[in-house]
Protein backbone atom coordinates (compact mmCIF):
# COMPACT_ATOMS: atom_id res chain seq x y z
CA UNK A 1 0.00 0.00 0.00
CA UNK A 2 1.30 3.17 -0.87
CA UNK A 3 1.64 6.62 1.55
CA UNK A 4 -1.03 7.83 0.15
CA UNK A 5 -3.07 5.02 0.40
CA UNK A 6 -2.68 4.60 4.05
CA UNK A 7 -3.26 7.74 4.45
CA UNK A 8 -6.76 7.88 2.74
CA UNK A 9 -7.69 4.90 4.56
CA UNK A 10 -6.76 6.88 8.03
CA UNK A 11 -9.30 9.91 6.76
CA UNK A 12 -12.03 7.20 6.40
CA UNK A 13 -12.32 6.63 10.26
CA UNK A 14 -14.54 8.86 12.15
CA UNK A 15 -14.99 9.76 15.63
CA UNK A 16 -18.65 9.50 17.04
CA UNK A 17 -19.45 10.79 20.73
CA UNK A 18 -21.69 8.20 21.26
CA UNK A 19 -21.63 8.26 25.28
CA UNK A 20 -21.40 5.14 25.33
CA UNK A 21 -25.46 4.25 25.16
CA UNK A 22 -24.42 0.59 24.48
CA UNK A 23 -23.87 -0.09 28.32
CA UNK A 24 -27.45 0.84 28.67
CA UNK A 25 -29.78 -1.73 30.43
CA UNK A 26 -32.28 -2.45 28.37
CA UNK A 27 -35.82 -2.01 30.30
CA UNK A 28 -38.80 -4.05 29.41
CA UNK A 29 -42.45 -1.80 28.36
CA UNK A 30 -42.86 -1.11 32.87
CA UNK A 31 -39.89 -0.04 33.25
CA UNK A 32 -38.24 -3.06 34.77
CA UNK A 33 -34.30 -4.17 33.48
CA UNK A 34 -34.72 -7.15 31.78
CA UNK A 35 -32.50 -10.39 33.18
CA UNK A 36 -31.10 -12.83 30.68
CA UNK A 37 -29.34 -16.60 32.00
CA UNK A 38 -26.88 -18.30 30.59
CA UNK A 39 -26.07 -21.85 31.79
CA UNK A 40 -25.61 -20.80 35.08
CA UNK A 41 -25.44 -16.95 35.72
CA UNK A 42 -28.19 -14.43 35.21
CA UNK A 43 -27.56 -10.39 33.71
CA UNK A 44 -29.06 -7.79 33.02
CA UNK A 45 -29.22 -7.40 29.16
CA UNK A 46 -28.16 -3.94 27.16
CA UNK A 47 -29.14 -2.32 24.51
CA UNK A 48 -27.68 -3.18 21.69
CA UNK A 49 -24.56 -2.34 20.15
CA UNK A 50 -24.36 -0.59 16.98
CA UNK A 51 -24.16 -1.84 13.29
CA UNK A 52 -20.81 -3.87 13.00
CA UNK A 53 -20.37 -1.68 9.57
CA UNK A 54 -20.53 1.55 12.09
CA UNK A 55 -18.41 0.24 14.21
CA UNK A 56 -15.66 -0.61 11.47
CA UNK A 57 -14.43 3.01 11.04
CA UNK A 58 -15.63 4.57 14.24
CA UNK A 59 -12.07 5.27 16.19
CA UNK A 60 -12.40 5.17 19.59
CA UNK A 61 -15.14 2.77 19.77
CA UNK A 62 -14.75 -0.05 22.24
CA UNK A 63 -16.43 -2.40 20.72
CA UNK A 64 -14.85 -3.48 17.16
CA UNK A 65 -11.19 -3.54 15.68
CA UNK A 66 -11.36 -0.42 14.47
CA UNK A 67 -9.02 0.97 17.09
CA UNK A 68 -6.23 -1.60 16.44
CA UNK A 69 -7.34 -1.25 12.87
CA UNK A 70 -6.44 2.35 12.99
CA UNK A 71 -2.66 1.55 14.67
CA UNK A 72 -2.11 -1.11 12.11
CA UNK A 73 -2.11 1.45 9.66
CA UNK A 74 -0.24 4.01 11.32
CA UNK A 75 2.45 1.06 11.67
CA UNK A 76 1.96 0.54 7.70
CA UNK A 77 4.21 3.75 7.21
CA UNK A 78 7.24 2.02 8.59
CA UNK A 79 8.94 5.68 9.50
CA UNK A 80 10.93 6.43 12.19
CA UNK A 81 9.02 9.73 12.26
CA UNK A 82 9.11 11.11 16.05
CA UNK A 83 5.97 13.01 15.62
CA UNK A 84 3.79 10.10 13.61
CA UNK A 85 5.31 7.67 16.56
CA UNK A 86 3.96 9.95 19.24
CA UNK A 87 0.92 10.32 17.72
CA UNK A 88 0.63 6.77 17.50
CA UNK A 89 1.66 6.19 21.57
CA UNK A 90 -0.96 9.10 22.11
CA UNK A 91 -3.81 7.77 20.45
CA UNK A 92 -3.48 4.40 21.76
CA UNK A 93 -2.88 5.49 25.17
CA UNK A 94 -6.34 7.34 24.78
CA UNK A 95 -7.91 4.42 23.40
CA UNK A 96 -7.07 2.59 26.20
CA UNK A 97 -8.28 5.17 28.28
CA UNK A 98 -11.75 4.98 26.70
CA UNK A 99 -11.93 0.69 27.33
CA UNK A 100 -11.04 1.71 30.64
CA UNK A 101 -14.22 4.11 30.95
CA UNK A 102 -16.47 2.07 29.13
CA UNK A 103 -16.02 -1.14 31.45
CA UNK A 104 -16.56 1.75 34.41
CA UNK A 105 -19.90 3.14 32.80
CA UNK A 106 -21.25 -0.45 32.21
CA UNK A 107 -20.76 -1.73 35.94
CA UNK A 108 -22.21 1.87 36.93
CA UNK A 109 -24.95 1.34 34.73
CA UNK A 110 -25.51 -2.06 36.57
CA UNK A 111 -25.14 -0.51 39.94
CA UNK A 112 -27.65 1.77 39.21
CA UNK A 113 -30.31 -1.25 38.39
CA UNK A 114 -29.75 -3.07 41.27
CA UNK A 115 -29.47 0.15 43.32
CA UNK A 116 -33.50 0.96 42.20
CA UNK A 117 -34.55 -2.88 42.34
CA UNK A 118 -32.50 -3.60 45.51
CA UNK A 119 -31.37 -0.78 47.53
CA UNK A 120 -34.20 1.72 46.96
CA UNK A 121 -31.79 4.35 48.66
CA UNK A 122 -32.32 7.58 46.47
CA UNK A 123 -28.96 9.25 47.71
CA UNK A 124 -27.09 6.07 46.44
CA UNK A 125 -29.19 5.97 42.87
CA UNK A 126 -28.16 10.35 42.64
CA UNK A 127 -24.55 9.68 43.62
CA UNK A 128 -24.53 6.72 40.94
CA UNK A 129 -26.09 9.00 38.16
CA UNK A 130 -23.71 11.56 38.73
CA UNK A 131 -20.67 9.08 38.49
CA UNK A 132 -22.50 8.31 35.04
CA UNK A 133 -22.34 12.06 33.94
CA UNK A 134 -18.68 12.38 34.66
CA UNK A 135 -18.32 9.35 32.54
CA UNK A 136 -20.12 10.38 29.71
CA UNK A 137 -18.42 13.97 29.93
CA UNK A 138 -14.69 12.28 30.32
CA UNK A 139 -15.95 10.26 27.10
CA UNK A 140 -16.66 13.40 25.17
CA UNK A 141 -13.66 15.24 26.09
CA UNK A 142 -11.63 11.66 25.46
CA UNK A 143 -13.23 11.84 21.85
CA UNK A 144 -12.31 15.29 21.43
CA UNK A 145 -8.65 14.89 22.16
CA UNK A 146 -8.81 11.15 19.83
CA UNK A 147 -10.41 13.82 17.43
CA UNK A 148 -7.96 16.35 17.47
CA UNK A 149 -5.08 13.50 17.61
CA UNK A 150 -5.77 11.93 14.03
CA UNK A 151 -6.40 15.52 12.41
CA UNK A 152 -2.86 16.17 13.49
CA UNK A 153 -1.80 12.82 12.40
CA UNK A 154 -3.16 13.32 9.05
CA UNK A 155 -1.59 16.94 8.86
CA UNK A 156 1.88 16.08 9.99
CA UNK A 157 1.46 13.29 6.68
CA UNK A 158 0.46 15.79 4.73
CA UNK A 159 3.99 17.21 5.89
CA UNK A 160 5.60 14.11 5.23
CA UNK A 161 4.27 13.72 1.51
CA UNK A 162 4.71 17.39 0.42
Amino acid sequence: MTFLQIKNKIEQFHIVKCDMYHEKVKLDKTGQPIIKSSSNESYYERVPLCEITERSKRLGCAHSSSNSNFIHLIDEFKTDDQEIIKFKKEISDLINQIYALDHKKGDLEKEIVVSFIVDKVKEKQTKINEELGDCILLHRKLMDELKTLKANLILRLDQLMA
